[in-house]
C-alpha cells in the first residue's frame, strides 16, 4: 500500500515516465498504487505544452506519465521539452517500453525471451551518421552519444548488479507480475505458454 501524500502542485513530482505506445503506458498505469485523476485531482500543464499526462503513485513516489503521440526522435524530443517546462522538479526520467532488442545478451550466453525486464546502462544515438563515397558511416564517437546517466543513477545500477539487491528486485517483479490485481488489469500480460513464446532471430532486420 502506498504512503505517498497527494502532491500540492506539479513541483512535487520528481519522477517522470515516458511511453511511446498506448500498450506501454497501459502497463505502467497498471502498477500505479493510486491514480490521482481517479481521485479527482488535476495537475494540468503550462500553456503551450502539447503533452498529455497521467499522474499517480508507485510505491513512495509521485509519478507523472507522459503519453507520446507516436514513436521517433521528433516526438520524443517534443515530449521531453514539454515535461521540463510543466514539471520543473523532475529528477529522474525513465523511458519505459518494448524498445528493440536482439534475443541474446552480447556479453553472456543467456537468452533474452518474451517477458524479460531489461534495465539499460547506456543510451546510444545510433541512427545518425554521415554519407561517404564508400557508404554510410554511423556516428560512434563519445561526443556523438547521448549524455551519460547521472552519478547517482549509475551508482544505483551498479548496486543492482550485486547478488542481494538483484535478488530482491527479481522477487519484487515476480510478485507484481503474478499478482491477481496486475493480471486483472492487464490480461494481455499473461504468459502465452511455450508454444507461442517465439522471438525473431538475432539477425532479423527489426
Amino acid at each position: 500500500m502506498s504512503t505517498a501524500s497527494p502532491p500540492r502542485n506539479r513541483n512535487d513530482f520528481k519522477v517522470a515516465i515516458i511511453c511511446a505506445l498506448p500498450l506501454e503506458a497501459s502497463s505502467v498505469q497498471s502498477v500505479f498504487d493510486i491514480c490521482w485523476e481517479d481521485e479527482g485531482k488535476q495537475y494540468g500543464k503550462v500553456k503551450g505544452d502539447q503533452n498529455f499526462y497521467s499522474t499517480g503513485v508507485i510505491g513512495m513516489h509521485n509519478v507523472v506519465l507522459a503519453h507520446m503521440p507516436g514513436t521517433g526522435n521528433t516526438d520524443a524530443s517534443g515530449v521531453a521539452t514539454g515535461i521540463r517546462t510543466s514539471f520543473t522538479s523532475i529528477e529522474l526520467a525513465l523511458v519505459v517500453g518494448i524498445c528493440g532488442v536482439v534475443p541474446q545478451h552480447s556479453a553472456t550466453p543467456e537468452d533474452i525471451v518474451l517477458g524479460d525486464i531489461i534495465i539499460s546502462t547506456d543510451v546510444i544515438h545510433y541512427d545518425v551518421g554521415k554519407q561517404y563515397p564508400s557508404g554510410f558511416r554511423k556516428k560512434k564517437e563519445i561526443g556523438d552519444s547521448l549524455g551519460r546517466a547521472s552519478l547517482e543513477i549509475r551508482s544505483f545500477i551498479s548496486m543492482l548488479q550485486t547478488p542481494r539487491p538483484l535478488k530482491r528486485l527479481t522477487e519484487s517483479f515476480a510478485l507484481l507480475i503474478h499478482s491477481e490485481q496486475f493480471q486483472k488489469e492487464v490480461p494481455a500480460a499473461k504468459y502465452p505458454v511455450t508454444v507461442q513464446d517465439r522471438l525473431y532471430e538475432a539477425s532479423y532486420a527489426h
